[in-house]
C-alpha cells in the first residue's frame, strides 16, 4: 500500500450513511476501504475528526482562464474541488481566431483572469485544451462555447 488514509469518516457518494474507516491507495488508486489495522503503507495521513469523499465537480465555474495562470487552483483543491466543467455559458478563450483573440481577453479578464501577455498563439479548442493539459493539477471537461464560434463567422 503506498497510502493509508486512517481514522476518517467517510462519506462515499453512494448515499449510504456517513461511516468510520481507513482508506488505502496503490498507484493512485483506492483498493481498499474499512478497518485496515494490520496493513502498513509508505505513507499513512491520520484523519480522525475529518471527512474522507470523492472528489468534488465544479459543474459551472468561469477558470479557464485561471487554469492557465495557476495550474494548481489552490482555491479550488482545498476545498476539494478534483474536477472542473469549463466553458460554461458559451465563452471562453478558445476558439478564437488572429482576429478576435484581443476582444475575448478583453471582454473576460475580469471573470477569468487573463492577461493579453498570457496568450499564447492558439485559435482551436485542441490547442486550448493541449495547453490547459500540460498546466493544471486536477481534472477538466470542456463545453462547446458557442458565443466563441459566433464570433468566428460573424465577428464579435
Amino acid at each position: 500500500m503506498d497510502l493509508i488514509i486512517r481514522n476518517g469518516t467517510v462519506i462515499d457518494g453512494t448515499g449510504q450513511p456517513r461511516f468510520q474507516a481507513d482508506v488505502g491507495v496503490k498507484n493512485g488508486m483506492i483498493i481498499e476501504v474499512g478497518v485496515l489495522m494490520d496493513v502498513t503503507a509508505s505513507e499513512e495521513f491520520d484523519a480522525t475528526g475529518k471527512i474522507v469523499c470523492p472528489g468534488f465537480i465544479d459543474v459551472h465555474n468561469h477558470s479557464d482562464g485561471w487554469l492557465l495562470r495557476d495550474g494548481h487552483q489552490t482555491c479550488k483543491t482545498q476545498q476539494g474541488f478534483t474536477t472542473e466543467i469549463i466553458m460554461s455559458d458559451g465563452i471562453s478563450y478558445a476558439p478564437v481566431s488572429s482576429l478576435n483573440w484581443r476582444d475575448w481577453i478583453y471582454y473576460l479578464r475580469g471573470l477569468n483572469g487573463l492577461r493579453m501577455q498570457d496568450y499564447t498563439g492558439w485559435e482551436s479548442l485542441d490547442d486550448y485544451l493541449q495547453i490547459l493539459a500540460t498546466t493544471r493539477v486536477q481534472n477538466f471537461a470542456a463545453q462547446i462555447p458557442y458565443a466563441n464560434l459566433r464570433t468566428l463567422v460573424h465577428d464579435f
